[in-house]
């Protein structure tokens, strides 16, 4: 039956079935292909042409006649298309055979697009090729796998489950008692009886069950086609036979016990005439008939074996039923292992297989010698392969890939053997931890100090943290990949607390040179006493050191003499015997962190110095992380650009003076021309136009050859070798080595003082996604490069902060629980060191016991076979002594030294011991048989409880106890088993005496760090992908993106850690443009993430999440909920309990999802459980809280809880009330709710009645999680700038279909449209902080719009718009791209017939920034127009204010024609106003009324005041008039002082000055209308349409009444109180002076009201908008569309 590890060794499987390639000795792994299918389908529309030319539809005919077709990529090579091939259900029996074109062979290793003649209907002729023994052994694996005959198989390096993935088993859930055949729509409603409901037994408040990891699908029984398949115990063919072509002898077993003998020849397969006693390999049958010889087994069976072809058929569905990726191997990564399992006992039966002792036959040939590979000359040859072009750097890397990963697989399988004691190694007469080992051409060492070299640096503890540097700096040498430059392969595996290092064997490292020669060649020989320099490797080492931030340095030898090095003294160089050079001893590659070292580390040679428990660091090894030292030097790098250009060194200081004094003189030249008279003006201005052009040029290039030479000449880099003894002879050295000493400090000091408190910060504040385990939090640490060993400062720095909030103690709870894991690792570590390998299951039962489980059995005893110890006398036995209490003193004792961290009551593990327990597991590489452990004495038996779906026995899962497991007692009794007796008796118990048993530890798996690179390719495909959507890009950065994605499969592999993370990404990016795409690939990341990561990693987890939020808004509600179910339980088992800083995201988004089903009282337990987390986490008078109140309330009244609803949003409105004030728009609206929800009490049929209001439910959105230490613009969906990703989900209901259901009533139903309101949280800092990335957001208050928002139809009124069905967040990323493409379409419509005019006057914009700069104030301007509540109308006319000047500036002094200005502002308007006229609708100041209307019309605009004003034409005339006037008598009079002068020293290239100078009121009137009608739409109707705040009256007032109300409230007031009251009579304007009615329009009649009048606030609001950011729109305009002209003349044209 084929498992996830079967066959793992097959470097060439790869199939839906475990099942070996054909190519057997290719090195590249072809599973790329195997959805090339699907990727095609992905593809974009518009990328059709570009699919043409890179994919090929292909058919082949087969050797029986058949056909197939494949479609490929031209790219793939052919061997991949083999593999394409092999998968086809035609063709599964063949795998030995080529590939013919037009009846020439094709090499299998071209690239398809190589193979003459080859195109798209191409016919390909499948060719069956003789065997080999070695084809012949790969034809048997894969037949055997095919059919089902493989068991299961013990791997030294794979795991129990090794490579598990859950996805098909939440998938397949279903609640207790639930038959399988209910029935579920697409609302997730049953069709039955509704049990069948991933929600409906869930306990949120349930603790987290070790189920949750467990796979619940039935495990698969054997095959029902054959009993066995085995190699003949008559191998191998006898010489005379083996000249004759038999290669194997074969042995069949059919379900009736009958044997069949087969023989393989090169020409294939037959049955012979052998028996298992007498031997005779002759065919049975003639070799031509129908049973005779048959090239495939396949087909043999299939012509023996009665109703094989149905048993085969039927085996296959069962085994596909699952997804693909879930079942096949992973060929480039090394599968993740769950540190819990079922419990052997009750296992998958252990099928008896013979080929199991065949297995090293079977993959290496009888010889051994094909697993023996030349790593170190593969490595290099593969680095030397050329990378000049796309496919080269493809080939290139994809190599690399598969060769680290069989390197990795080889050397760790290798590294376990070592520390098993069952390698020779090559010294047995050293000390145990000083012998080295070759094993499969692989260099094998301790990561100890065996021979004394780190003996004055902590020993063997620096040694091991030596060892785990080096594969870190290797890894970043590789990924830097220097030509000229080469690493070993290495691998460090941690295991039975032994640390092995594996490296491929360099030629000549063992070579003994003459004594005259070093060993080494560059760097440090015998430690520090002797130097090397040889000069070929200055180069490389330089580029190295510049990568590094590495400067060159002196270092001094026994000797004295000073040698200038390129690296550190420990990195060194060899000049291998082939001839490359060879960097070795990578762990210093960054400065010690020298105050770390001073405050905590002790010179051990000083032995008489007095111990310092602040001192007892363990070793000397603590360096600066690589990305602190980046980081540091980036903050050099800013503060020098910003000295130089501030300071002294100012780049622009040499532009700014020279540009200045020539300024002056054209100044003064201008200034005399001036005086002069006009026409000397005119004919200077072509001289000084020219001249100020050309020096404007020279000015901008010098700057930015000054600003290139600045940033090229920084070259500040840190010394590694400071505070590593070096003594400098020369007094220049000694001051060049404490300047060097200084930065070195000043990096130490930035960790400590800038780098931790800005993670806290951003922590704190949301900015980043919260750790959710020990491994994410280090994660996330190493990312700011921030070392292991603070995480005690971490801590410490977190209780110091006052107050502590919820969410930073969780932060410090995380902090404490990895370094007590940590702490608890090296003693555990330290103990099984020296233990004999049997015993070590006892030695770590009875360490858990003494440190998780003491509060149960406070005396543990460990579990002691005497035999064994009889057996191993020298082993280490000290484990036994270790008590509880001892045990816990270790371990604080390690956390001290190791992290500076004093614990308290926190060593006694009283709360979260499964987090604490995994935290070990996976520290020390357990597999822990699956059980509920009690911990303590008072814990409660637990019961069966629901996980995915189920509470049934599948196969290996049984129900949980405490103490032990029990199966099904009908399968039981089915299988006729009964469960195997265990070795220690207190695990059969109910209450066992020991928490953990010697059995519950069902394996120990190694710990693998490994030095692969990354694919840059793939990396930059994906990168240049999310800058072309973020550019509005979309159909480049599509097409780039699923490049991306296709190079991470083919380089990588489909099944890699990188690929899910690619996955991931691109999901998120693809969401926006292609939900089903996005959907898919979020499942294939869940897969592989658990697949490559663990099934309960962090990352598996927010997949889950990411997929959830996808399956819902495609209407996959209910799968959706299974994923979120299923994620939450992983939350519980990782975290301890959903009180997670980012959980109100996940359960608010499960309670949106009940309401789309309806399912009201769900969902309100879901929003209540949300608001208590978000009141722990963020306090309970947080606007965080208020909005969720604000929901409860809304879902409460769902639920028909009308006093609950009224208590909520009650709290609500307080909170809102406090926070942001009562005047703001979130506390009118929780008013309105308010007012409505307790007059429904009252009185239900007035609210039936009254329609004039009604007010939108405020629709919850579903939000995706971030990754761990994702900043907000990281998980920023394209197309929504600054978004939180969160997506609408409309309910239709309105409060009156909410009073409705309250009370039952639901006689009356009307179709009633919502709007979206704005985001909550407008104002301050105290905004709606999204979980998804946790930041908050500044948003501009927009102009309120009353008549908009509460307008009805009533009487001869026009009937409100609808409010646009987008989900609110999209609306305005949606309005820029429409906006965006609008205008560039439009462009490259007139480009022909204005285009080359506008060309010749517009600025080169050569520079990324000004680019940057212009796109974005384009999106600055749609932002005001959208944020301030702008409508078509307002954004035509605000368009026209700020746009016409520039039009006119180009028509009167560059003669660019009226058709062109025309167009140009036309283009402008429409590009602006129609998508926001398709996404909001007018205002009512801006509709007209539908009765007929004439000069003055009456017609009444309900929530409008001043309706007789709105719509009067004669009115508007006048106000046009007006207004055009006004401006042009401005410009006329502009032109007739300053502004000739001005524009001709600021802008360069003017062309005339004659239409300027011709102008006058009557020429520019016709020109300027368009401003009269733009400001009479912009200033005079939202002002005059002004209506009263309140939205609790009926009837508005006047503005007038408005302030006289309020000015005669305040007199009475002060005659109250004794003052004097005042008499200012109410304004009339029927009464009312000239200077009366100034004063009333200017809000100076009333001196007390002032400008609070709305109509007077609205004016001053829309003309500031116009003046400000009007002014300020045209300055940025005209710098950067107008060549010449400076940013003085654009902000003077502006003014």
């Amino acid at each position: 039956m084929p498992t996830d590890n079967n066959d793992a060794s097959i470097d060439e499987s790869s199939s839906s079935t475990p099942l070996p390639n054909g190519a057997a000795t290719s090195p590249i792994d072809p599973d790329q292909s195997r959805n090339d299918e699907a990727k095609t389908a992905e593809r974009p529309a518009e990328n059709g042409e570009q699919q043409d030319n890179d994919f090929l539809d292909l058919t082949v005919n087969l050797p029986n006649g058949k056909e197939i077709g494949v479609m490929v990529s031209s790219h793939e090579q052919v061997q991949d298309i083999r593999q394409s091939i092999i998968e086809q259900p035609d063709c599964i029996q063949h795998t030995c055979f080529h590939l013919e074109h037009d009846n020439e062979r094709v090499n299998d290793f071209v690239e398809l697009s190589e193979v003459p003649n080859i195109k798209s209907g191409s016919k390909l002729r499948l060719v069956e090729d003789p065997y080999t023994e070695k084809d012949a052994r790969i034809h048997f694996i894969r037949i055997r796998e095919l059919i089902g005959v493989a068991g299961d198989r013990t791997d030294l390096l794979h795991g129990i489950n090794a490579g598990l993935s859950l996805y098909d088993t939440v998938r397949a859930q279903k609640a207790p008692g639930t038959s399988a055949s209910s029935n579920i729509d697409s609302k997730g409603t049953s069709a039955t009886d509704g049990s069948n409901d991933p929600m409906g037994s869930y306990s949120l408040g349930a603790p987290a069950n070790v189920l949750s990891i467990l796979s619940h699908q039935p495990q698969p029984s054997p095959s029902s086609i054959v009993k066995s398949m085995q190699l003949s115990p008559w191998n191998p063919p006898p010489h005379q036979l083996r000249l004759r072509g038999h290669l194997l002898y074969l042995e069949v077993m059919t379900k009736d016990g009958n044997p069949i003998q087969i023989t393989c020849d090169i020409h294939g397969f037959y049955v012979n005439r052998s028996t298992s006693t007498r031997f005779d390999p002759s065919p049975k049958y003639p070799r031509s008939s129908e049973q005779g010889l048959k090239h495939s087994l396949l087909t043999l069976l299939q012509r023996h074996i009665a109703n094989f072809d149905s048993k085969l058929q039927q085996f296959q569905q069962v085994n596909s039923t699952g997804e693909l990726l879930a079942t096949c191997q992973l060929p480039n990564a090394i599968p993740a292992s769950p540190w819990l399992v079922p419990n052997w006992e009750l296992s998958t039966d252990h099928f008896p297989d013979i080929v199991r002792t065949q297995e090293s036959y079977l993959l290496s040939g009888s010889e051994g010698t094909e697993t023996l590979r030349d790593w170190n000359e593969e490595f290099q040859s593969t680095r030397e392969l050329p990378k000049e072009s796309i496919s080269d750097r493809v080939f290139r890397e994809r190599l690399v890939a598969k060769i680290f990963a069989d390197y990795n697989e080889v050397a760790t399988r290798g590294a376990i053997l070592v520390a098993k004691g069952e390698v020779t190694p090559l010294n047995p007469t050293e000390s145990k931890y000083a012998q080295i080992f070759v094993y499969n051409n692989v260099f094998y060492s301790f990561g100890a100090d065996g021979v004394g070299t780190f003996a004055t640096d902590g020993g063997d503890e620096a040694a091991r943290v030596a060892t785990g540097k080096d594969v870190t700096g290797v890894k970043t040498v590789n990924q830097l990949d220097i030509d000229g430059l080469f690493t070993p392969g290495t691998v460090v595996v941690d295991y039975l607390g032994k640390r092995i290092v594996a490296q491929s064997i360099v030629p000549g490292i063992f070579k003994q040179r003459d004594p005259s020669e070093h060993q080494i060649d560059y760097g440090g020989v015998e430690g520090k006493d002797t130097v090397a320099e040889h000069p070929s490797f200055i180069e490389p080492f330089r580029e190295l050191s510049k990568n590094l931030r590495v400067k060159q340095h002196p270092v001094w030898d026994k000797e004295k003499v000073r040698h200038d090095l390129e690296g550190s003294i420990e990195t060194k160089g060899l000049l291998g015997t082939d001839g490359r050079k060879y960097v070795l001893d990578l762990y210093r590659t960054t400065p010690l962190d020298i105050e770390w070292l001073e405050k905590h580390w002790q010179d051990r040679e000083d032995s008489e110095a007095p111990a310092d428990r602040n001192k007892d660091y363990p070793h000397r090894m603590a360096v600066l992380r690589p990305e602190l030292v980046e980081s540091f030097w980036r903050s050099r790098l800013q503060r020098h650009v910003n000295e130089s250009m501030n300071g002294n060194g100012n780049v622009e200081t040499p532009k700014l003076t020279n540009g200045t004094t020539h300024t002056y003189q054209n100044s003064e030249q201008s200034k005399t021309n001036a005086e002069s008279g006009v026409d000397q003006v005119a004919q200077q201005e072509t001289t000084n136009s020219g001249e100020n052009k050309d020096q404007a040029s020279d000015a901008r290039q010098g700057e930015q050859e000054k600003r290139t030479k600045l940033i090229a000449d920084f070259n500040f880099a840190l010394n590694p070798d400071v505070f590593s003894g070096q003594e400098p002879q020369l007094e220049e050295e000694r001051v060049q080595m404490a300047e060097d000493e200084k930065h070195v400090r000043s990096a130490c000091k930035f960790l400590t003082t800038e780098v931790i408190p800005k993670l806290i910060s951003d922590l704190q504040d949301g900015e980043v996604g919260f750790p959710m385990d020990g491994q994410s939090l280090v994660t996330l640490l190493h990312k700011r490069g921030i070392n292991v060993r603070y995480l005690g400062e971490l801590a410490d720095q977190v209780s110091a902060s006052e107050p502590v909030l919820p969410r930073m103690d969780a932060l410090r709870s995380l902090a404490v629980q990895e370094m007590i894991a940590r702490g608890f690792k090296h003693v555990a570590n330290r103990k099984l060191r020296d233990v004999a390998a049997p015993a070590a299951p006892a030695c770590l039962a009875h360490l858990l016991n003494c440190f998780l489980g003491s509060q149960f059995n406070a005396n543990p005893t460990p579990e002691i076979d005497d035999d064994l110890k009889d057996c191993y006398k020298d082993a280490d036995w000290s484990f036994e002594e270790t008590t509880p209490i001892s045990l816990r003193q270790e371990v604080a004792d390690q956390v001290h030294k190791r992290f500076r961290f004093q614990l308290g009551e926190e060593i006694y593990i009283r709360e979260r011991h499964l987090q604490h327990l995994r935290e070990i597991a996976l520290k020390l590489g357990l597999q822990l048989g699956a059980k509920a452990y009690t911990f303590t004495k008072t814990q409660d038996k637990p019961s069966v409880h629901v996980v995915n779906g189920t509470s049934e026995s599948h196969g290996s899962d049984a129900s949980v106890t405490s103490g032990s497991s029990t199966s099904s007692k009908k399968k039981t009794k089915k299988r006729g088993q009964t469960n195997s007796p265990n070795r220690n008796g207190s695990c059969e118990s109910d209450r066992p005496a020991h928490t953990f048993c010697a059995d519950d530890v069902q394996n120990i798996v190694p710990i693998v760090k490994e030095a692969a690179p990354r694919s840059v390719l793939a990396d930059e495909a994906m990168e240049a992908g999310r800058i072309s959507i973020a550019q509005d890009q979309r159909s480049l950065g599509n097409e780039l993106l699923l490049e991306s994605m296709s190079l991470h499969e083919q380089i990588y592999g489909i099944l890699h850690p990188e690929v899910a993370r690619a996955y991931y990404n691109l999901s998120t990016l693809f969401y926006i443009t292609n939900k089903e795409l996005a959907a898919e690939l979020a499942k294939k990341a869940v897969i592989v993430s658990e697949r490559t990561l663990g099934v309960d990693s962090a990352d598996t987890i927010l997949s889950y999440l990411n997929l959830s939020l996808f399956a819902h808004n495609n209407n996959e509600t209910v799968a959706a909920l299974k994923y979120l179910l299923h994620a939450l339980d992983l939350w519980k088992l990782v975290y301890g309990s959903l009180d997670h800083p980012d959980s109100v995201t996940t359960l608010n988004n499960a309670a949106v999802m009940l309401q789309s089903q309806k399912r009201y009282k769900e969902s309100r337990a879901w929003f209540e459980e949300s608001l208590e987390i978000c009141k722990k986490m963020s306090g309970e008078h947080s606007i965080n809280t208020g909005t969720l109140l604000f929901q409860l309330a809304q879902a409460l009244a769902l639920d028909q809880d009308p006093k609950g609803a009224v208590q909520r949003m009650q709290a609500a409105r307080g909170i809102f009330s406090k926070e942001l004030g009562p005047e703001d728009r979130n506390t009118k609206e929780a008013d309105q709710w308010l007012a409505r929800l307790v007059s429904n009490a009252v009185s239900l049929s007035k609210h039936l009645n009254d329609r004039s209001r009604r007010v939108a439910i405020r629709t919850p959105m579903t939000r995706q999680q971030p990754r761990v230490g994702a900043t907000s613009a990281d998980v920023t969906l394209p197309g929504q700038p600054g978004s939180d990703r969160r997506t609408n989900l409309d309910d239709p209901r309105d409060i009156d279909k909410l009073l409705r259901y309250i009370n039952g009533d639901e006689a009356e139903k009307k179709a009633l449209k919502q709007k979206n309101p704005r985001t909550r949280g407008a104002r301050k800092n105290l905004t709606m902080v999204s979980p998804r990335h946790g930041k908050s957001r500044r948003v501009m208050a927009p102009r309120k719009n009353t008549a908009q928002e509460d307008a009805v139809t009533v009487g001869d009124a026009p009937a409100p718009l609808p409010a646009s069905k987008l989900p609110a967040p999209t609306r305005f990323p949606l309005l820029t791209v429409l906006s965006l493409a609008l205008s560039t379409l439009l462009f490259s419509f007139v480009a022909d017939s204005t285009g080359v005019e506008l060309a010749s006057i517009s600025r080169s914009l050569n520079e990324p920034w000004q680019a940057v700069v212009v796109l974005g104030w384009k999106v600055v301007e749609l932002g005001v127009a959208w944020y301030l509540n702008y409508d078509d109308i307002d954004t035509v006319s605000f368009t026209t204010l700020s746009h016409l000047p520039f039009c006119y500036l180009l028509w009167s002094f560059y003669s660019v024609s009226l058709r062109a200005n025309s167009t140009l502002l036309l283009i402008d308007i429409v590009s602006t106003a129609l998508p926001v006229a398709l996404l909001r609708p007018r205002a009512l100041e801006h509709r007209q009324p539908r009765s007929p209307t004439t000069t003055t019309t009456t017609t009444t605009l309900p929530g409008a005041a001043n309706p007789h004003l709105l719509h009067d034409r004669l009115l508007q005339v006048l106000n046009v008039i007006l207004a055009a006037a006004t401006y042009s008598s401005t410009l006329v009079l502009a032109h007739r002082t300053f502004l000739p002068t001005t524009l001709i020293l600021h802008f360069d290239a003017l062309r005339s000055l004659d239409r300027a100078h011709a102008t006058g009121i009557r020429s520019l009137l016709p020109f300027l209308l368009p401003i009269g009608f733009a400001a009479h739409a912009f200033l005079f109707l939202p002002s005059i349409a002004a209506a009263r705040e309140s939205a609790e009256l009926d009837n508005d007032t006047e503005d007038r009444e408005d302030a006289s109300a309020t000015v005669k409230a305040k007199a009475k007031a002060r005659a109250r109180a004794g003052g004097e009251e005042d008499t200012t009579p109410p304004f009339d304007p029927a009464t009312a002076s000239l200077s009366d009615t100034l004063r009333w329009n200017l809000g100076l009649w009333y001196p007390e009201a002032g400008l609070r009048s709305p109509r007077i606030r609205v004016l001053a609001a829309q003309t500031a908008a116009a003046a400000g950011f009007g002014g300020l729109s045209l300055a940025v305009r005209v710098w950067s569309a107008v060549e010449g002209a400076d940013l003085a003349g654009a902000s003077a044209w502006a003014g």
